[in-house]
């Protein structure tokens, strides 16, 4: 254990290992503090335990990666760990990992996953596989050879040290460390992989405390972000060294490494070696980027055309890494496909003149993903219906091909595509898309369809203010029309255009609801879709208040109907573990058509919301129109309509944005904490009322 300054958090992560269901023989605490009470912190564990801490203080200060080299060195044992002072360890962490190295012949690395935690332990719905983008890679990492995971590793070391073990025979191998900064969790990873191989043991092991005084810190970068600090940080040198010292430790120590390894290290280093020297004139810049290019290395050891791209242009980007972080959205869109596509659909598209609005028996177009499953699709298709059942010349824009979304469901509509509109004439277009989706839809749609148009744009949102770079959009549109109050108050407060309120139309009028239980068992639902953002939708909370108000009753059952469940693997992971120890709660991630959606209303008795916010709340509106009890947060856009004998609202209280996933990265801004306490209650209440007492 390398410490430095740990007196805050030291005392759990010790505790935690003395406590692991396969103690440790020894524990080596180097301690490169000054001034603080980190000894006072550990002096308690020594005197219980003199024979497994030795306790070490460096005399001058030697860097977290130097720390641990000592550490390293003085331990005696069979198998090392490395251990930070901050995190704590799961019971069997050491169990799962000694077990997977010392059933080995040779000497072998093994490593594991990590769960972010707050500085008070609190889960953050994130691991640590998930900020090295490894999950959707772990698959092919067991399958695959020694030479192929050495690559990935080249590409990028999916392990850390605090995830680590490995074979005390290799130390001879590793140390010392070469003289780069913090540079111990990767060279231990490359030395490994280039030699005797890793074991990936496929657990979360270790509460990976993220605070303010981290070392490491697991922020996730943006593209163009971890391109920047990369040039600022002279991370392309960095690797240069790492990589010589490398293929010197290698050759030197006459180890067996296979030759394609061997090569692919020459490789990596002069690849890094060639981004290094870009930082020159655009002209010569060019030439090693087409020297590169034709090498095949920058799809071979990097993200290809992305990192062409910012080898390009975001070394002209002068002094960028003072920016903020939070206005990068603003000044500098990312490399993400559709920020690109906003970014040269705005050097294209015109701004809107003021104009009249139509008559209203001009015609009235409205453009949205008629085909696709997504919650402003529904909304666009319902509008299209209401409208043309009110009144003639009312035609619709079907986008989905055009926006590259999946035409996962129906449309029995009549509806142009872009390439069948009209050349010219008046009349309003309606578009269902948010921006950044709005620029490139009106792009799509055409400048000569939309001259002499009344444009307005349909836009839903989730929080109480528009992020900055939505603004752009009002520029390309004369009105705005939204779902909910909640929606009108937001876009109005940065614009002086029109801002009007169009509740969403119901399909059908609302139905009977069928009897309570009629089979004798509750069914409670709930419906939501991962890429709307896990965090806001929060269905663990749902599931919390659900087994406190139903614990394992079989007379109850909660299903959850998700969608694009990849989108989030550790949330999906973690209704997946819920599900897998209780006999109630289903899980479903199939694709549903609208008609077998309907069905699973009409097989529910109760609809249970604890979102954190809502711009409007389609599925609650849906469960209303069936006649279901339903239960929701009473906060944001719902509240508009949320009203009747069957609605129960649930206390809240207003806390700051927290979303890992990032689709929400406004920690300003404010969403609803539910209170789960009340929710169980209300479900109590509901089957009391409804004469199933016995099912409670």
């Amino acid at each position: 254990m390398a410490v430095y300054n740990g007196e805050k958090y030291i005392a759990e992560q010790i505790n935690s290992l003395l406590i692991q269901s396969v103690v440790p023989d020894e524990i080596i605490i180097c301690d490169d503090s000054r001034n603080d009470s980190t000894f006072h912190a550990i002096q308690p564990f020594i005197k219980r335990n003199p024979r497994i801490i030795n306790y070490h203080h460096n005399d001058i200060r030697l860097g977290v990666s130097k720390n641990f080299e000592k550490a390293i060195s003085l331990t005696t044992g069979d198998i090392v760990f490395l251990s930070d002072q901050d995190d704590v360890w799961l019971h069997d962490k050491i169990k799962h990992l000694v077990s997977s190295i010392s059933g080995s012949d040779v000497p072998r690395g093994a490593f594991c996953d990590s769960i972010l935690v707050d500085e008070n332990l609190n889960p953050l719905h994130a691991t640590h596989w998930d900020l090295r983008d490894f999950h959707g890679k772990k698959k092919k990492f067991q399958s695959s050879n020694k030479t192929d995971n050495f690559l990935q590793f080249c590409r990028r070391v999916p392990i850390a040290g605090h995830n680590m073990a490995f074979s005390a025979k290799l130390k001879n191998l590793l140390l010392p460390f070469p003289d780069l900064t913090e540079c111990h969790d990767t060279w231990i990873g490359l030395v490994i992989a280039a030699t005797c191989g890793w074991t990936m043991v496929d657990e979360t092991l270790t509460k990976f405390r993220q605070h303010q005084s981290n070392v490491s810190h697991a922020g996730k970068l943006s593209a163009l972000q971890e391109a920047i600090q990369s040039i600022n940080n002279n991370t392309f040198g960095w690797h240069v060294v790492l990589y010589d010292t490398l293929l010197e430790r290698l050759l030197a120590n006459g180890y067996a490494v296979e030759p394609q390894i061997i090569d692919m290290i020459r490789d990596r280093r002069e690849h890094s070696a060639v981004r290094e020297r870009m930082n020159c004139d655009f002209l010569s810049r060019t030439a090693y980027i087409i020297q590169e290019t034709r090498s095949e290395r920058y799809f071979k050891f990097g993200r290809g055309w992305v990192n062409i791209v910012q080898d390009l242009f975001v070394r002209e980007i002068p002094n960028i890494a003072v920016v903020p972080k939070k206005f990068f959205n603003i000044f500098f869109p990312g490399l993400r496909r559709r920020r690109l596509e906003e970014s040269v659909a705005k050097l294209l598209v015109h701004y809107v003149h003021p104009m009249q609005r139509p008559p209203t028996n001009a015609p009235l177009y409205i453009a949205g993903l008629l085909r696709s499953h997504a919650g402003a699709a529904a909304v666009a298709k319902a509008q299209l219906q209401e409208f043309s059942r009110q009144r003639d010349g009312v035609f619709g824009i079907d986008l989905t091909a055009v926006m590259r979304q999946s035409a996962s469901m129906s449309f029995s509509g009549n509806a142009f595509n872009c390439s069948q509109l009209p050349a010219s004439g008046t009349g309003t277009v309606l578009i269902h898309l948010t921006p950044p989706d709005f620029i490139v839809g009106i792009h799509k749609i055409g400048q000569s369809f939309l001259r002499d148009k009344y444009i307005v744009g349909y836009w839903a949102w989730e929080l109480e203010k528009l992020p900055p770079w939505w603004l752009a959009s009002l520029d390309y549109l004369h009105e705005v029309w939204v779902g909910s109050e909640f929606n009108r108050t937001a876009v109005q407060a940065c614009t002086d255009k029109p801002v009007k309120v169009i509740p969403y139309p119901m399909r059908f009028q609302p139905r009977t609801a069928r009897p309570f239980a009629v089979d004798g068992k509750i069914r409670v639902l709930f419906i939501f879709d991962f890429g709307s953002s896990y965090e806001r939708k929060n269905p663990m909370a749902a599931v919390t208040a659900f087994k406190r108000a139903f614990a394992d009753s079989s007379n109850v059952e909660l299903v959850l109907k998700a969608a694009r469940t990849a989108m989030y693997p550790p949330g999906w992971l973690e209704l997946q573990n819920v599900a897998a120890e209780s006999n109630n709660i289903r899980l479903i991630d199939s694709f549903m058509s609208q008609e077998e959606l309907d069905g699973l209303y009409c097989k529910s008795d109760i609809y249970l919301s604890l979102h954190r916010s809502e711009g409007l709340g389609i599925t609650i509106l849906e469960a209303m129109r069936f006649g279901l009890h339903c239960v929701a947060t009473g906060w944001s856009g719902n509240m508009e309509f949320f009203h009747g004998d069957r609605c129960h609202t649930i206390d809240y209280k207003l806390v700051s944005v927290f979303d890992p996933q990032g689709i929400y990265p406004y920690p300003e801004c404010r969403w609803a904490d539910p209170d789960i306490v009340h929710a169980a209650s209300i479900l109590v209440e509901i089957a009391e009322h409804e004469k199933h007492i016995g099912i409670v």
